[in-house]
């Protein structure tokens, strides 16, 4: 016996390639893959329903490009109307013909608002109509079911589509009549009405026998051409765990009669369960023949030691008819079904059985894949009428619902959804922060609920401010925006910022400043100093130095690959004609070297640019930086450690010298070191600007006996 496949439905991307996994399985189905899954593109899945049901819908369905299965999930269901008593408005009696297996029709007169209807003979769970009308038909106005508890289903919407032959999709549940409206004139042909939890008849596990129909969770089954007494066709009954019919009411009697003459080749007389005795007519267990009887005609009087029985006959309309017991007739065996068909499953659920045998009393489990919840019973069970219990239970994706409101600021969804596996994300609000230890994501778990608690933010908090040597900080708070100020004691000065605030990283920017002894560093630079202060200025300014070089070096490689040197770069700047000298190369500075600026708060440093040689003498380039631009550290080995902003040289008009104005100039005279009027540093925080002397060019102008010409 098939079961169904019960892996995981979803889509799997891997590399671009798409898979799908198992599709739903409608009960009394089960689905065949040339290949176990998952199932790449193209894959067929093909729909087989167990014996004696119908498939409604296609039977294969083609694994798509987006991971979906193609087309819609078929059926697998009983026509419940076959060989049922059916009736019609008008028209000579012809509405049975619309239920046989004979092909032929029903036909009504012409008259306004015809109808043909059908008894099913118990409460069915419909889920498609194929009907086939003939030429002389008019247009159908709708096809109405009613329930057991009176409720009216009407499948007009779906009529509207109908043509002269079509199966519509129309559902109701517990269903037990249904009617067919026409405009005027009806020419039914065919009808079937398709129900899913009918049985069929191999659950009745009845080989030696017909099964003739099941009714009310009974299987009636008649024997094949094989005769027997009353006495033994009982008996055999009872091998097969059931007996002649008992206690038969009027709908078994009207579905045992609609079955017999749909039967055309059945005998004319079957053995039922029936018999006469002394103190009236008994069923086969003993019990009295109460409240339903169906005689042709009144039985006679049992006399003593006279053995009869109660037949269904042909002659008689298949009313009851009596005879001896002792006569060769068949029979019909009224028995429960054996088994249970395929359970089905739901897309992304799983089924375990405690029998593949689907026997009576057989337990299905079911569960769902990982992110997924079940919706319904997690167990069904396989009754003694052949049927599961409930329906199948559905996977839906796990959802844990949007969080609850959080007064600490907003929620985030990190995935845009709330479904299983994917995340959400705290932000506090402005000038606050998680609390240590917290986590600011949360998941949606297979259990619909948010991993984790919902986080607690407090105020930014960055701790007292760091102090400095040789100075103090003064603040008031040291929440987000609070601002520290620091001072420098006497004859210290700062250098550095000297406010810092708490940001929203929790630390103080920006960082704290030095207050450095104004007169230690003038004395570093001055010429009388010793010779510890000498050399250390003289390795500030060959850090200074090294900075500049690496900074014009980068500077050049970037802007003009082809410049070769810081000489050409200076001499694209120049304005002069041909010949003329830039001022960056009139002469050399041998030594590295600081001197005070003015006003004496800052330094002017001195260091070698990497310029061609000019005769014996290297050039420097002069620039000047603030003290609160420039970082000193007392290292514990007596020396400093300077740390510079980074530079960035800009061309600059040149300034005239006594060589561009034509003026003579002494063969060994050396010019003085180019300024930051030549050159602009741009730093990170600021411009700034060593301007000229304002007399620099009458100076130059006046050196000259002649009139000169500015180029």
């Amino acid at each position: 016996m098939m079961t169904p496949v019960t892996w995981l439905s979803f889509t799997i991307h891997n590399n671009s390639n798409t898979f799908c996994l198992q599709p739903d399985v409608p009960e009394n189905c089960h689905v065949i893959f040339a290949q176990p899954g998952p199932y790449p593109e193209g894959t067929v899945a093909k729909y087989n329903c167990a014996l004696g049901y119908e498939r409604i819908g296609p039977e294969e369905r083609t694994c798509q490009a987006d991971g979906k299965w193609s087309g819609k999930v078929p059926i697998c269901a009983i026509d419940v109307a076959q060989n049922k008593p059916a009736e019609q408005s008008s028209g000579q009696s012809t509405a049975q013909n619309a239920v046989l297996s004979i092909p032929n029709c029903a036909l009504t007169d012409s008259a306004k608002s015809s109808w043909w209807s059908v008894d099913l003979l118990g409460n069915f769970n419909i889920r498609a109509i194929s009907i086939t009308l003939g030429h002389l038909s008019s247009d159908l106005v709708d096809i109405r079911m009613e329930s057991g508890n009176g409720t009216m289903t009407s499948c007009s919407r779906e009529v509207s589509l109908l043509k002269n032959s079509t199966t519509i999709h129309c559902s109701g549940d517990s269903v037990t009549s249904v009617m067919v409206h026409a405009e005027s004139r009806l020419h039914l042909c065919s009808i079937k009405i398709y129900a899913t939890n009918a049985q069929s008849p191999w659950q009745c596990a009845l080989p030696s026998m017909d099964v003739l129909t099941i009714h009310e969770n009974n299987c009636y089954s008649t024997s094949k051409m094989e005769k027997l007494d009353w006495k033994a066709a009982q008996k055999r009954c009872l091998d097969l765990g059931g007996s002649l019919p008992l206690r038969i009411d009027e709908e078994t009697q009207t579905a045992l009669k609609t079955a017999l003459s749909g039967s055309q080749q059945s005998p004319s007389f079957y053995w039922i369960g029936l018999m006469g005795t002394n103190s009236g007519w008994r069923w086969a267990d003993g019990d009295p023949l109460e409240h339903f009887e169906d005689w042709y005609e009144e039985p006679v009087e049992v006399k003593e030691g006279e053995a009869l029985a109660a037949v269904m006959g042909r002659p008689a309309g298949w009313k009851w008819m009596t005879s001896s017991q002792s006569v060769w007739n068949p029979w019909v065996c009224q028995t429960k079904p054996k088994f249970c068909t395929s359970p089905g499953v739901s897309a992304n659920g799983r089924v375990v059985f405690s029998s593949q045998s689907y026997a009576i009393g057989t337990y299905s489990f079911y569960s769902c894949e990982p992110g997924f919840q079940l919706i319904g019973d997690q167990r069904r069970r396989c009754q003694a009428d052949g049927r599961w219990s409930s329906n199948i239970p559905v996977c839906q994706p796990v959802d844990c619902g949007a969080p609850s409101e959080w007064l600490h600021g907003t929620i985030h969804l990190v995935n845009g959804s709330t479904a299983y596996g994917h995340q959400i994300e705290y932000r506090c609000k402005k000038g606050t922060t998680m609390e240590d230890g917290q986590s600011a994501i949360r998941q949606c778990g297979a259990d619909s609920t948010w991993s984790g608690e919902e986080p607690k933010c407090v105020e930014i908090e960055c701790g007292n401010p760091p102090q400095i040597p040789n100075g103090e900080v003064i603040f008031s708070n040291t929440t987000l925006n609070s601002s520290a100020v620091y001072t420098c004691d006497e004859n210290y000065r700062l250098i550095g910022h000297s406010k810092s605030f708490c940001s929203e990283n929790g630390n103080w920017h920006p960082v704290p400043p030095i207050c450095y002894d104004i007169v230690t560093l003038k004395a570093m630079n001055d010429s009388s100093s010793s010779d510890k202060n000498i050399f250390l200025c003289l390795l500030i300014a060959i850090i200074l130095a090294a900075v500049a070089l690496f900074g014009f070096k980068a500077y050049q490689r970037v802007k003009d690959p082809m410049v070769p040197n810081f000489n050409s770069w200076i001499k694209r700047g120049v304005v002069c004609p041909p010949g003329g000298k830039s001022p960056a190369s009139d002469g050399p500075r041998h030594l590295v070297y600081a001197t005070p600026s003015q006003p004496p708060d800052s330094m002017i440093y001195y260091a070698p640019t990497g310029i061609s040689m000019i005769e014996s003498g290297m050039p420097v380039t002069q620039f000047e930086v603030p003290p609160h631009m420039v970082h000193l550290q007392q290292l514990p080995n007596g020396n400093i450690h300077v740390t510079l902003p980074t530079v960035r040289p800009v061309i600059r008009p040149s300034v005239l010298n006594a060589a561009h104005l034509g003026i003579p100039q002494p063969p060994h005279r050396a010019a003085p070191s180019p300024t930051s009027s030549q050159l602009l540093y741009s730093f990170d925080h600021e411009p700034l600007y060593d301007q000229p002397p304002d007399n620099i060019y009458e100076e130059l102008i006046t050196a000259r006996d002649t009139q000169h010409t500015v180029c």
